[in-house]
């Protein structure tokens, strides 16, 4: 991750406790977005790109406006799709139903793009077990 300040001129931006805050409260990513250093207090940090654990929950944060589909590098889910057609199938019968009911043709093709994209990532089927979200489901 790089701070604000760097991206644009090379250093850190620092901000007080009470600017940290509020820039936190707008931020879905908190605290990931944040490095704190005891010298310099709060430095904002902006994330370049980010990676979803959670394909149900990842693509609902981005058809509910809480995460832009432009920055999501990739999902990495629990998911094992042998195919497009069998994860086209899967997400029409479980995921759109279920999780993303409230734009489920939306949520559909953001995530039929991202497997076009090659941004699907599974490793149950390379035998390799599934992520752990214990610490939330972006990173």
């Amino acid at each position: 991750m790089k701070c604000l300040r760097h991206i644009l001129t090379g250093e850190v931006i620092r901000v007080t406790e009470n600017e940290a805050q509020a820039i936190r409260a707008a931020d879905p990513l908190e605290p990931k977005c944040w490095q704190f250093c005891p010298k310099h207090k709060w430095k904002v940090t902006v994330r370049q790109s980010v990676i979803g654990l959670s394909l149900s929950f990842c693509i609902k944060d981005i058809i509910e406006g809480r995460v832009e589909l432009e920055k999501v590098e990739k999902i990495i889910t629990g998911t094992f799709f042998t195919d497009r057609d069998m994860f086209h199938t899967g997400l029409k019968v479980n995921y759109c139903r279920t999780y993303w009911r409230h734009d489920p043709e939306r949520a559909h093709k953001i995530a039929m793009d991202l497997w076009d994209a090659g941004k699907i990532d599974q490793p149950r089927s390379r035998g390799e077990s599934p992520p752990d979200m214990f610490n939330g489901h972006w990173r």
